[in-house]
């Protein structure tokens, strides 16, 4: 489980901090956009393929649009997402 905190920019890019209160593995996908990712704190590993980039607090890295991936989150990591266009939707937009 992951607490998300979502910042949409006029541009319709997005901003997303997220805490992980649980080791935990997204299901590999691609975005149609590019996508950087900040560790805070804790620890990551970003999956392109067969190759895992680890990533510590202060460490960043960019994922090009298009590429397949996904990512690896230990317990108590918090991170930063700044997605070049929009990533997430909120309830109450589905709602309407």
């Amino acid at each position: 489980m992951m607490d998300p905190y979502v910042f949409d920019g006029a541009d319709g890019s997005q901003v997303a901090l997220r805490t992980a209160h649980a080791d935990r593995v997204s299901a590999e996908h691609a975005h149609d956009f590019d996508e950087y990712v900040l560790v805070i704190e804790g620890r990551c590993t970003i999956i392109l393929g067969c190759e895992g980039i680890e990533l510590r607090a202060g460490e960043e890295f960019v994922i090009p649009k298009g590429t397949r991936q996904s990512m690896e989150v230990a317990a108590g990591t918090r991170t930063m997402h700044v997605f070049g266009g929009k990533r997430a939707s909120r309830e109450s937009e589905t709602d309407r």
